[in-house]
């Protein structure tokens, strides 16, 4: 998202995978979110944020009918 000439937001999920002892291991997804800022011809991170995205909430169970 263009915030001005000079000021962007970027944000985004990802995951990462690696092979650790033969074994794929996973990690994420995450969340993150990215501000920049143009000085002179340079982009430079003026925030940075990334946290685990949150696990949607238990369902519940149904309700029983009453007669």
């Amino acid at each position: 998202m263009v915030l001005s000439d000079s000021v962007v937001a970027i944000s985004g999920k990802w995951q990462s995978e690696r092979t650790i002892d033969g074994k794929m291991n996973t990690r994420g997804p995450a969340r993150n979110t990215v501000v920049m800022h143009k000085r002179g011809d340079r982009w430079l991170i003026a925030q940075f944020h990334n946290s685990p995205t949150p696990k949607p909430p238990a369902a519940k169970p149904a309700a029983a009918e009453t007669k």
